[in-house]
Order: structure tokens, then sequence, then C-alpha cells
């Protein structure tokens, strides 16, 4: 795997988070890694939280979270198979995939839902989708 550089992030004093960052960006995760055990995750599109002023707030309160684009990265199967690898070895128990509601968007949840189906546990997926003008435009669980 690349050089790993992880980023310790802090909210005053407290720890909020941990960013783990190769050029792959989600390929930096490790399999195991304490800050994913038993918690909610999201995966999103890179321009979600661009696109929907309240992301933040929105949608990554208690949770971990992970960003890609298959348009720009074009390495689909390793996201396909970190993300399957996240979900049996490090026990998450939700995935939420946010995307905007343009076409290159949908690769995100085509990852989510092939890693699904080639994961050993099945853990529920929410698919959340932000209209190009800034609306939350669907909500659901597939």
């Amino acid at each position: 795997m690349d050089k790993l550089n992880v980023v310790e992030v802090f909210i005053g004093a407290a720890k909020v988070g941990r960013i783990a960052l190769t050029e792959q960006r989600l390929c930096a995760f490790e399999y195991d890694a304490e800050f994913l055990k038993n918690t909610d995750f999201v995966l999103a599109a890179d321009c979600t939280a661009f696109a929907y002023g309240n992301f933040h707030q929105q949608f990554l309160k208690n949770k971990s979270m992970a960003i890609a684009c298959p348009k720009l990265d074009n390495a689909p199967d390793l996201y396909v198979e970190k993300l399957t690898a996240m979900i049996d070895n490090s026990s998450i128990n939700t995935l939420t995939v946010v995307i905007v509601e343009v076409p290159c968007c949908r690769g995100v949840l085509q990852i989510a839902q092939q890693a699904q189906a080639n994961a050993k546990r099945k853990i529920p997926i929410k698919k959340i989708v932000v209209g190009i003008k800034g609306n939350l435009q669907s909500e659901e669980w597939i």
C-alpha cells in the first residue's frame, strides 16, 4: 500500500476522528482501524459537501467517513475491495452513501452495492441524494 498519512482531527480539545490519506483516498483506510469499529460509516461523493450546505451537521454527527469520486479517481475495483474489507473486518454497523443527482455520482452507489454483495456480513445501506440546487432530493434505505 502507498505511504499512509494519518491526520488526527480535533475540535477544541476533543478528538473527533482521523483522516487517513494516500493518493487513492479511500484506499488508505485500515481494514481493522479502531475508529471504524462499531460505527456508522458514510461514503460520500467528493462534491456532496459542496453541493449541500448542511452536510456536516446532518450526515456526519457520530459517524466515520470517506470520500470517493469514481470519475476522477478511476479505481472502482480497488474501492470495492477496500469497502468490502471494511464491512467484513471493521464491524461497521451501517453504510450511508451520499451522492449528488448527477450521473457520475451513481458510481459511488454502485461501489457500495457491489461491496455489500461481496461482503460476508450484511449491513443496512442508506442512499441519500442531493440535488444540484443544494436541496435534499431523497433519502431511503436500500
